[in-house]
């Protein structure tokens, strides 16, 4: 799923950073993120590289199941 989609429903991670052990992501994304729930990183789609956001096949039900309900 690309990085945009996932933004839109859930907010974009903009003011996250990188270092958590100073200060924990705010975003939904972010969160998600630093627990290790969803995997961010790069695709080539079409001759160009994306970002995309990745959930583990065994977490899907479970996180899926905690979104929607």
């Amino acid at each position: 799923m690309f990085l945009s989609s996932v933004s839109r429903k859930f907010g974009k991670m903009e003011g996250d950073g990188f270092y958590w052990d100073k200060e924990d992501p705010q975003s939904t994304t972010g969160k998600l993120w630093s627990k290790g729930l969803i995997i961010i990183g790069k695709a080539i789609q079409n001759n160009r590289q994306v970002k995309i956001a990745a959930i583990p096949t065994d977490l899907r039900p479970l996180l899926e199941k905690i979104l929607y309900q």
